[in-house]
């Protein structure tokens, strides 16, 4: 759902929105098997109490890198300054953007 709210927020191509997609779904893919790996070996040197006491935090590092990652790829993604659709062409302004309120 982060890819699609970024590739539109970011208004990218049909084309860069799938590819958007699919490199977040790789990008939380292997960011949750690091995450399943580092707890196994907490579990396996430190027992079932540190393991439980770590999921979370886990949890959380992978989901803030992935949204990280998320972010970074879809700004490389864009094709530089947009101009808003509705600008005024008399006067150069244009109305107020939902997008500055995310």
């Amino acid at each position: 759902m982060v890819a699609v709210f970024l590739a539109a927020f970011f208004r990218l191509g049909w084309r860069r929105g799938v590819g958007l997609l699919l490199v977040g779904w790789s990008v939380a893919v292997v960011g949750n098997l690091v995450r399943t790996c580092y707890l196994i070996l907490v579990l396996a040197q430190e027992g079932t109490e540190q393991m439980n006491a770590l999921h979370d935090t886990a949890g959380n590092v992978v989901l803030g890198v992935t949204l990280a990652a998320m972010a970074a790829i879809s700004w490389s993604l864009t094709e530089g300054p947009m101009p808003p659709k509705n600008m005024d062409k008399q006067s150069g302004l244009s109305p107020p953007q939902w997008g500055a309120l995310a």
